[in-house]
């Protein structure tokens, strides 16, 4: 619940401060921090890029459905079974 209320307190911000605050949370022990990170429409690509290794398969998997995904990224996620390739190859298809 507090990571909620958290990322709702976000969206009041300007958008630089967002993204700082954003990359703080990437690198949290919790990992459901770190997905929500990966879901938050404003995560610039330099940090989906780095959730895209992250050990568990939920943040890379949202890393892979994500709009701001680096297409160097999404190809190399395809490649990750548990990734679901076929929504990876959808969000690529998307930008063409």
């Amino acid at each position: 619940m507090v990571t909620i209320f958290k990322f709702q307190i976000l969206s009041h911000l300007p958008k630089k401060l967002q993204e700082r605050y954003l990359e703080y949370f990437s690198i949290s022990d919790d990992k459901e921090v770190r997905r929500n990170v990966a879901i938050n429409p404003n995560t610039p690509a330099h940090v989906l890029e780095k959730l895209s290794v992250d050990k568990y398969w939920s943040v890379r998997y949202n890393v892979a459905k994500h709009p701001n995904a680096p297409s160097h990224v999404l190809e190399r996620l395809i490649e990750i079974k548990d990734c679901s390739p076929k929504k990876v190859e959808q969000n690529l298809d998307n930008r063409k």
